[in-house]
């Protein structure tokens, strides 16, 4: 498996090359880029197990590849939008966690019946979730999966408003950052963050928590809505900022409430 990776990764480096020299516009070198991805992440999994065996391959450095897409950004916004106009206005929290659970429970089995069918895992990817996966995904747990697992756990411990900020914060900061710093990212951070991402994180995440604490929340005084506003918005930077192990689908909206239930 390895060998033929390899060689599948050297094949398209090779199709790359040529196009460099015979036909180098931002056009050709795009339509390559998915296909040099793939090879990549593919060599990576096949890589692991021989580095893990082994101990002398530092593989788990070898960092996925995240490429910005409009499309998995916009269907995180449109779920987190979703999900906050549900919780707010047509569902309580027993109806809530009920339909959280449906939905852990056909995640869950998405998760485990790929790991058995290859040609499963394939399709998966490759065509129900084309537009919004990222390569990596083909071979570990799906984001969505981590979000949802996040969404039933923050529903289950932390107040109404400050389930609601919490998404906000990821479903709005985290794809502005994302698709703000690798356009005009220029100074690095952590993780190879930049710094315009994440002044970009903070400050939707601040606008949007804000509008939603002063339209749908006028009950709680106003140094409270503040100090939760600014607490989520930071704690979200932040975690956005340094997770690298853990999926940030996870720990940004799990991280955000946790200290936003502090105000409570």
């Amino acid at each position: 498996a390895l060998i033929s990776a390899l060689a599948a990764l050297g094949e398209v480096l090779a199709d790359f090359a040529r196009t460099l020299v015979e036909q180098p516009t931002v056009k050709h070198l795009r339509r390559l880029r998915p296909a040099l991805v793939q090879v990549y992440q593919n060599y990576v999994a096949a890589l692991k197990p021989l580095g893990h065996a082994s101990g002398a391959l530092a593989v788990d450095e070898l960092r996925p590849v995240k490429l910005p897409k409009l499309a998995r950004a916009s269907f995180h916004a449109m779920m987190g939008l979703s999900c906050v106009a549900l919780y707010q206005f047509a569902l309580n929290y027993n109806q809530a966690i009920i339909v959280l659970a449906g939905f852990m429970a056909m995640a869950t089995t998405l998760e485990v019946t790929r790991r058995f069918s290859s040609r499963w895992n394939d399709f998966l990817v490759d065509k129900v979730f084309r537009g919004v996966s990222r390569p990596d995904e083909r071979y570990r747990i799906n984001s969505s999966t981590w979000y949802l697992v996040a969404l039933t756990a923050i529903t289950v411990a932390a107040p109404q408003p400050v389930v609601c900020v919490s998404i906000l914060v990821f479903a709005l900061g985290d794809p502005i950052a994302s698709l703000v710093g690798s356009r005009f990212g220029k100074r690095r951070l952590a993780n190879d963050k930049s710094l315009v991402g994440a002044l970009a994180f903070f400050f939707v995440s601040v606008a949007a928590t804000a509008g939603y604490l002063f339209l749908a929340a006028p009950e709680l005084s106003v140094m409270l809505r503040l100090g939760l506003i600014l607490t989520v918005s930071l704690v979200g930077t932040l975690t956005e900022l340094f997770s690298n192990r853990m999926d940030d689908n996870f720990t940004i909206p799990v991280f955000c409430a946790a200290f936003g239930s502090l105000w409570f």
